[in-house]
Formats: C-alpha cells, sequence, structure tokens
C-alpha cells in the first residue's frame, strides 16, 4: 500500500521536474497554482485509491516532493527566495509577513539555505494554522522526525519540539507534560496519541 503511493510520488517528481522548466516564464503566483493544482491533484488520485491512507500521509509526500523540485543543488536544502512558494505550492497560506518572518530566520541562521526537517519546524512554530487542521499538522511535524514510520519520536525529540516550536513549555512543563500523558513506553512517545490527549485538554 505505501510502496503504491510512494511510487506515484516518484512519478509526480519526475512531471514536477518539467512544470519546473515554466518558471522562466510564469510570476511566481501563477508557477504556485500549476505546482498547488498537479500537487493537489497526486493526493487526490492516491486517496482515491487508498481510503485507508491518511491525507495528512498524502501531503507529507507532497511536500517532500515539492521541496525536492526547489532543491537545486540536490545537497538538501532550498534558498530563501523559494520557501514562500514551496509554503504556498503545498496548500498552505501562509501571509506575507509570516514568509519574510521564516525567510530572515534562515537568512540570519542558516546561511541562506534550509532543510527541510528545520523548514518543517519553521512553518509550524510562525505560520498560523486553522483550528481543524491543528491536530493533523502537529501529527505531520512530528511524522518528520519518525525515522522508522512506526508512529513513534524520542521522548528527547518530543522534548526539544516543545520547549522550541509554538507555545514554547519550560523544561519542567514538558517534563511533566510528558509524565503526565501515558504515551510514553521505552523512551518513546506515540505522538498521535499525544497530539490529541493535548489538544482534548
Amino acid at each position: 500500500m505505501h510502496e503504491h503511493v510512494t511510487s506515484v510520488c516518484r512519478a509526480a517528481y519526475y512531471h514536477l521536474k518539467n512544470i519546473h522548466c515554466l518558471k522562466a516564464f510564469l510570476t511566481q503566483e501563477s508557477l504556485v497554482t500549476v505546482v498547488h493544482a498537479f500537487v493537489t491533484s497526486r493526493i487526490d488520485y492516491c486517496n482515491s485509491l487508498l481510503l485507508q491512507v491518511p491525507v495528512s500521509q498524502l501531503k507529507s509526500y507532497a511536500l517532500k516532493t515539492t521541496f525536492m523540485l526547489f532543491d537545486y543543488d540536490k545537497d538538501g536544502k532550498i534558498y530563501t527566495a523559494d520557501i514562500g512558494l514551496v509554503i504556498r505550492a503545498v496548500g498552505l497560506k501562509p501571509t506575507e509577513s509570516e514568509v519574510k518572518e521564516i525567510s530572515h530566520i534562515v537568512e540570519d541562521n542558516y546561511n541562506g539555505q534550509v532543510d527541510l526537517q528545520t523548514l518543517v519546524t519553521l512553518i509550524s512554530s510562525k505560520v498560523t494554522t486553522p483550528a481543524p487542521e491543528r491536530a493533523e499538522d502537529l501529527i505531520e511535524i512530528f511524522r518528520m522526525y519518525d525515522k522508522d514510520g512506526r508512529g513513534t519520536v524520542r521522548v528527547q525529540e518530543m522534548h526539544h519540539l516543545l520547549t522550541t516550536v509554538g507555545e514554547k513549555l519550560t523544561d519542567e512543563e514538558a517534563e511533566n507534560l510528558l509524565k503526565m500523558s501515558g504515551c510514553v513506553s521505552n523512551g518513546l512517545v506515540d505522538y498521535q496519541k499525544f497530539v490529541r490527549l493535548v489538544l482534548q485538554g
């Protein structure tokens, strides 16, 4: 099942490479529209075939695919100038000030280039997200740190995210929250369960 989604997204990447050739002839707004329409069509196609696959997972593939498209040097990073385009191409709607804030952070702290994981962290902390999508978006952030795809992240990584992203917790608050959640086992956190428990209050 997941292999099929991966193959579809890989094929989408090669199509997107061709779309990228249009960059010289389109405004940024027009290119965003073209890329977003194509990425969305791939998500809809996968979802129509594999209804049991979460849309958030398909969006993750879309983000990775779009990021790869603008990774010109193939070094796992994109340039500041393309940050707004990548964010908007996967369907998010940041304000111009939010894009500028992220871009300034990348310029000042990452020499004008950013990797995918860092970009996801910056998006989560700087781009305002509609409430209904919040749970899935938070889960998607943690999924980026889930190297084995098992639905868990290391306690240390969760603690780091809780104290550095969004409404930052103190070290003590993060430790207490993790202990009280009942989502920790053998040094790993079930992040989907954790997110839903926290948002439910």
